[in-house]
């Protein structure tokens, strides 16, 4: 049973492999040749390692800028990480976490086959973390196994094709068809940043991020990864000499200050290209192979993919969306301080995603205004969300972090109160 267990987590927790599995299916449903099979297969398993490749230097570019970020600025409080708080549960509702995440993904299946909602969700790595998330604060209810079971699938089958629904007038407008979908647990936010963009923002298709205009000295801004570059440079820089060479000497080591905040930015660009380059090869794979599955297995099935699948259709307001949601987190961090609530540490990693993400929503429905304000008030909101859900997860024991997107605060906010409400919190 336990080697059963561990399979499916690890299946449903790859996403290369879920991914790859479903490319696999959709081309043997389309009785394509063996070697359309396995090129598909394979191209699809390979654009998703890249993709997950680019998001590692991404990260392992942003953890030292954190850290000196919050030297420079003498910032303390709770960092909100998803794997981490992930990984905290699974010591004590693993087997829990398995069977909700698997049962989740049948529940998604059959609701996709049989409702108007025909999305499948393929970021399976967020599914083990909603999975996680349901199996702890179902815990609070006092049911049994197979109560907690049920119910956690039932809610990740449901939001497996909820939020993917919703967030779609987005996307569509986004990427000019329904060829994917978005399926990335912090929907609430881009949906909110996609409101926010229309209200604040005018005219999206000619004040586009994308459109900008500059003189002709200044023409090689317009190559989106040299803006990244230069933009994360002067972040680094400043942040460097706020915290001082001394402190900076514990990452960047004997090379000077300046270059090495330098080489930090273009490494940052370099993730980015990575990125964007799995993400080409995972449409022009995933998509025609999907549509074995659409055809045969689950008619007119639309695949939810993770968010920096829509980051190839605005790469400009990715920028914008990084500089405006770390302004939000801070804005967040000042009311946490003035409020008394838990302080939660503005992470630049969720800038990046959720922030680029949440630009790109913004900018499709108001441009470069509304990419900044939406991208900024999204940071707000995610924020003081998880500043709300940590009191939660530390009464019940899971203290010094807590789940870092918008969807999963909100679904666990929605536990606690009616636990509240039942009187078992």
């Amino acid at each position: 049973m336990n080697t059963i267990i561990s399979i499916l987590t690890s299946v449903i927790s790859q996403a290369a492999v879920l991914v790859a599995l479903i490319s696999f299916i959709g081309l043997v449903a389309q009785r394509a040749s063996i070697e359309r099979t396995m090129t598909g297969t394979l191209k699809t398993f390979l654009g998703f390692l890249i993709m997950g490749q680019g998001s590692n230097i991404i990260t392992g570019m942003l953890d030292p800028l954190n850290e000196i970020m919050m030297e420079a600025f003498h910032i303390q409080g709770v960092i909100p990480v998803n794997e981490a708080i992930t990984a905290m549960a699974s010591e004590q509702y693993g087997t829990k976490m398995a069977f909700i995440a698997f049962f989740g993904l049948i529940i998604n299946i059959l609701l996709a086959r049989f409702t108007k909602f025909k999305y499948i969700f393929l970021s399976g790595h967020h599914t083990i973390i909603m999975a996680a998330l349901t199996a702890v604060m179902l815990s609070m209810f006092g049911l049994p196994t197979a109560g907690v079971i049920a119910i956690g699938a039932i809610v990740v089958g449901i939001m497996s094709v909820l939020t993917p629904a919703i967030s779609m007038p987005f996307v569509r407008k986004i990427t000019g068809g329904e060829t994917f979908a978005l399926g990335h647990w912090a929907t609430t936010g881009y949906i909110f940043s996609g409101f926010i963009g229309k209200i604040f923002g005018k005219n999206p298709e000619e004040t586009s991020t994308e459109k900008m205009e500059l003189p002709k000295w200044m023409g090689f801004f317009k190559e989106p990864v040299i803006l990244m570059g230069i933009g994360v440079f002067i972040i680094e820089i400043i942040c460097c000499a706020f915290a001082g060479s001394e402190f900076v000497a514990n990452y960047a080591g004997t090379t000077h200050m300046v270059v090495w905040a330098l080489m930090q930015g273009f490494i940052f660009s370099a993730g980015v290209s990575v990125i964007l380059l799995g993400v080409r090869m995972i449409l022009a794979e995933l998509v025609p192979a999907f549509k074995g599955i659409a055809e045969r297995i689950v008619p007119n099935a639309i695949p939810a993919l993770d968010c920096p699948t829509v980051f190839t259709f605005a790469p400009n307001a990715i920028m914008v969306g990084f500089i405006g949601y770390t302004i939000g987190q801070f804005i967040a961090f000042g009311i946490c301080l003035a409020t008394g609530m838990t302080v939660i540490i503005p992470t630049l990693l969720h800038s990046f995603f959720m922030g680029g993400t949440a630009a790109i929503f913004a900018n499709a429905t108001g441009g470069r205004r509304g990419a900044v304000i939406g991208s900024l008030l999204t940071g707000v909101l995610n924020n003081m969300l998880c500043s709300l859900l940590f009191p939660a997860f530390a009464a019940l024991g899971f203290a010094g972090t807590t789940f870092a997107d918008t969807d999963f605060s909100i679904i666990g906010l929605i536990f606690y109160g009616i636990a509240h409400l039942l009187g078992v919190a």
